[in-house]
């Protein structure tokens, strides 16, 4: 398992991501798209 807590992105000044928690299990493929 791979664990991520609190993951953020910003491009320049503007804030894409905020907060953003995530858990993946064995065998799983996640992506974030937007």
């Amino acid at each position: 398992m791979l664990a991520a807590t609190g993951i953020t992105k910003k491009y320049g000044n503007l804030e894409v991501l905020r907060g953003v928690d995530i858990q993946i299990e064995k065998g799983e493929i996640v992506s974030i798209v937007g």
